[in-house]
């Protein structure tokens, strides 16, 4: 029987990357407002009379945009605790960003995939035994990589509305085309529009919001220049351990259908889809938020057990 008892204190700031241009490419902020799991529900006020009967320590990896403000993983916390789970997270944030008046995102720089591999590896290394990874849109298909990378560290992952087929949609996007081509045509198509931002961006006014676009643009377009190197063709298949894949049928950002697409060929993954929620794993109805915010957590929490059997 697998132990998953692994401590780890949360972290003692809250940072958060930027996510900038991106309406410009078509993606949507991956931030999730998970009221979902109903941290005022009964359940969770009652959760001091539910015994605990396992331990579980997660890596949480967010989304582009996430911050633990729009992603209370307490709430999660809670309404697991009252079903007997007691799960700590450590959720590596990286770089802070702010908005300003005009709606203009500013950062330290670009959030990659190579950021957050290294940063989430790390944490990895810090336990002794196996953790759990919990990932959001991009954070997900980071996730994926790790478990393909660590599957001796990585006892397994829940998806929430992962980004399995990013750069496809970035790409199509950008010129139009259908399909994603060889990594060489990516790269210096990719190249050829930093160049022409950087032209653009140095006849603009200085400190306008032309400017400052164009800035952001940049960053993000940093982001899928890293995301070539990854192997996007490839990174969504051959998951090797358990994973539990939960994904919103009004998802706006990753299709559904990719997402059926990526469970049907992986036999480790179970994918459970929730009518009327979107990529941010949640809705606009109060009522649908409660039954499918109970429904998501019920599925973790045995997803959950199921791995302290093995």
């Amino acid at each position: 029987m697998l132990q998953l008892d692994l401590r780890m204190k949360p972290p003692n700031r809250s940072l958060q990357l930027a996510l900038v241009g991106a309406l410009a490419f078509g993606a949507t902020p991956a931030y999730a407002g998970w009221h979902l799991f109903g941290a005022k529900d009964k359940a969770v006020t009652a959760r001091k009379q539910v015994a605990v009967t396992r331990h579980v320590d997660a890596i949480f990896l967010h989304g582009l945009g996430g911050e633990p403000t729009h992603f209370p993983l307490n709430e999660l916390t809670h309404a697991l605790g009252a079903l007997g789970t007691d799960l700590s997270i450590e959720a590596p944030w990286l770089r802070p960003v702010r908005v300003d008046s005009e709606g203009v995102a500013h950062s330290t720089g670009a959030h990659t995939m190579t950021d957050q591999l290294a940063r989430a590896r790390a944490a990895i290394d810090a336990h002794e035994g196996p953790v759990v990874l919990i990932g959001h849109s991009f954070g997900g298909k980071a996730a994926i990589a790790l478990a393909k990378d660590r599957p001796d560290k990585v006892a397994g992952v829940v998806l929430l509305a992962p980004s399995v087929k990013m750069l496809y949609s970035y790409w199509k996007n950008l010129t139009g085309e259908r399909g994603l081509p060889d990594k060489a045509k990516v790269t210096a198509r990719l190249a050829a529009h930093e160049q022409w931002l950087r032209t653009e961006r140095a006849h603009a006014e200085p400190g306008s919001k032309a400017e400052r676009g164009m800035t952001g643009e940049l960053q993000y377009l940093a982001t899928m220049q890293d995301l070539v190197h990854h192997d996007e063709t490839n990174l969504e298949l051959g998951v090797t351990v358990p994973t539990l894949h939960l994904h919103g049928i009004e998802d706006d950002a990753v299709s559904i259908h990719y997402a059926r697409r990526f469970a049907e060929q992986n036999p480790k993954v179970k994918l459970v889809e929730f009518a009327g929620v979107d990529h941010g794993m949640h809705s606009r109805d109060g009522i649908l938020d409660r039954a499918a915010g109970i429904s998501m957590t019920q599925h973790i929490n045995e997803f959950l057990k199921t791995l302290e059997a093995k």
